[in-house]
């Protein structure tokens, strides 16, 4: 049979045994894959079935494939139109498979197929069966890359296995159908053994036997590395490091909410009319005063002389605390104060979406409860109202790529309090700012994908924000 089109067949399958060979430009080794693999199957006693996905090969792996198909009715093909890499061609073999057991391989020939026997005798008690390779017979600098990986993701994932990427691998049908690939590429073994072991899936891994390959050139090189961390540190920080918002959906507790709004509301609001202390307080409250006693709010002064040191947010909200309550100390500090208070609730608003309500809560309680953090919020200085602009500006810019479609709304937003913080700071809000929104997008990148455009879009935001005033205050 040529093609292969069927929907993922039931449980109640006849079929013992499914086989799925990705292949890539091997046609000087899929037929003797063929070979080997129909003999080996033939030797279990198992009903059985071998597919053969065919990635997109621009050579005759394909025409091998469906020669092939004549001579063994258990053998099938799947034809991409073109390359989607590996993980998508095991997928669509998994897709495609109808057997109680569903095992896959490479087209390299370097496993003994008879081994599989092993595997399956595991299977009968284990979810998943994975094969180590033993006297790899793989070159010193593969193998030295194979252990650096193998190293990297037993840290980073708790990966259980001690060769994840070992090709050949037998799984028991209900615990596949559970961990089926994301990934189109080589990071398809590692996503699918991390979820095995996140969902606690039970895994056993047996000896296996290696040979050099058969014929043909391997399709991994040395640029399927950066390719491949590319999709490790993602799924790292989504799936392993902050999961907290797929299983909570973002839901704060209104109770612990509030009791860290109260909290912090004792903390840094009583008792903020003792006398400012100089030179930096009672510099930025002459400042604030200064500005709404002249009017002038496009530039600063301090003792009627200019006083560009930083731009004029922070004395814009002093002036207008001064003008709705009076120019007293207690209101100077009300900005620094309320800033403090703002930054407790988004840091437990975005808690909760990155760690969940009990991480939140720990994470938020901690810092409010920290003498420096309150120091800061009643003391009259920048500092908190920057903290408040970069945490929210870092929270809608989670909240804009966490889905599956980029939010446009949250996005801008993120732009715009970035834009404010330069207007608070200058460009070390950007220092701050930048490079964690950009790592933070990388990140968690999803179908919400962050182009050049929606780029452009968010600093065209900061400068419409930030910018007037400062060619105000040039002219």
């Amino acid at each position: 049979m040529s093609d292969l089109n069927r929907a993922i067949a039931p449980s109640e399958s006849s079929l013992s045994l499914s086989v799925i060979i990705p292949a890539w430009n091997e046609e000087a080794v899929i037929a003797q894959a063929i070979d080997e693999a129909i003999n080996a199957l033939s030797s279990l006693g198992l009903s059985h079935e071998l597919i053969i996905v065919d990635d997109g090969s621009t050579d005759q792996t394909a025409e091998i494939v469906q020669a092939a198909c004549q001579k063994y009715p258990q053998l099938f093909l799947v034809k991409h139109d073109e390359n989607r890499g590996y993980g998508a061609a095991l997928r669509s073999g998994f897709e495609g498979s109808r057997g109680r057991f569903v095992a896959f391989t490479d087209a390299d020939c370097q496993f003994d197929l008879t081994d599989l026997s092993q595997l399956l005798l595991l299977a009968e008690r284990a979810d998943i069966v994975s094969g180590y390779r033993i006297d790899r017979q793989d070159t010193q600098l593969r193998c030295f890359y194979s252990w650096g990986y193998n190293t990297l993701i037993r840290g980073l994932l708790k990966c259980p296995l001690r060769d994840v990427d070992c090709a050949l691998k037998v799984f028991r049908r209900e615990a596949l159908l559970k961990i089926l690939p994301e990934a189109r590429a080589f990071f398809a073994n590692t996503e699918m053994f991390t979820e095995a072991r996140l969902q606690g899936l039970s895994i056993n891994e047996v000896g296996v036997r290696h040979r050099p390959r058969a014929a043909g050139a391997s399709s991994v090189s040395i640029r399927d590395i950066p390719r491949t961390l590319c999709s490790l540190l993602p799924y790292w920080w989504q799936r392993v490091q902050f999961p907290g918002h797929k299983t909570t959906k973002g839901s704060p507790s209104v109770a612990a909410l509030l009791l860290i709004m109260l909290t912090a509301g004792f903390l840094l609001f009583q008792g903020l009319a003792y006398p400012l202390v100089e030179p930096d307080e009672g510099r930025y409250a002459e400042i604030g005063r200064e500005m709404l006693r002249s009017g002038d709010w496009i530039i600063p002064r301090l003792h009627h002389e200019p006083y560009l040191d930083k731009p004029p947010l922070f004395y814009w909200l002093c002036a207008t605390s001064f003008s709705l309550f009076g120019p007293t100390d207690w209101a100077a500090r009300l900005v620094p104060a309320l800033s403090a208070w703002l930054t407790v609730v988004v840091t437990y608003l975005f808690g909760c979406r990155l760690l969940g309500r009990t991480s939140a809560f720990l994470g938020t309680m901690t810092l409010t409860l920290s003498f420096g953090f309150v120091a800061c919020g009643r003391f009259l200085i920048l500092d908190s109202l920057l903290a408040l602009l970069v945490v929210s500006s870092l929270f809608a810019a989670h909240e804009a790529v966490c889905g599956q479609r980029l939010q446009w709304g949250w996005w801008l937003a993120s732009a715009m309090l970035c834009g404010l913080g330069v207007l608070t700071k200058g460009p070390v809000a950007l220092v701050l700012l930048g490079p964690v929104v950009l790592a933070h997008c990388w990140l968690n990148r999803k179908p919400s994908h962050v182009s050049l455009h929606h780029w452009a879009a968010f600093v065209g935001i900061i400068g419409l924000t930030a910018a007037p005033w400062f060619v105000a205050a040039a002219m």
